[in-house]
């Protein structure tokens, strides 16, 4: 009998990278004691600290941009379809701030979290 050795699957190797990072920032960071706009800043930092892990750990083998559908070919499709979904939120937003300012409702009670 030979052993197959078990091979970790890339997308399994950068979820648990960001799970990972996840509970490493709670653990140093999860105390509430910051400021908010130091805690926005925090989990911009480690958004962007688990965008850069989830490409490298994607794209260790070269395979990254395809196996992310980021090929050349699709990039410019992805981009149009990102900018009408934000266009698109955007769209929401303003309509439910109008709809609230008719309504005479305070839009601040809308964000209640």
């Amino acid at each position: 009998m030979t052993q197959n050795p078990i091979r970790a699957n890339p997308f399994t190797v950068a979820l648990a990278m960001i799970v990972g990072l996840e509970l490493l920032f709670r653990y140093l960071f999860g105390n509430g004691s910051a400021a908010p706009w130091q805690q926005l800043g925090l989990m911009g930092g480690l958004r962007l600290l688990q965008a850069v892990t989830v490409w490298f750990c994607l794209n260790y083998d070269g395979a990254g941009q395809n196996r992310m559908g980021l090929s050349h070919k699709r990039v410019k499709k992805g981009v149009w379809h990102a900018v009408l979904w934000c266009a698109g939120f955007g769209v929401f937003v303003v309509l439910g701030f109008w709809v609230a300012t008719i309504h005479s409702r305070p839009v601040a009670e809308l964000f209640k979290t």
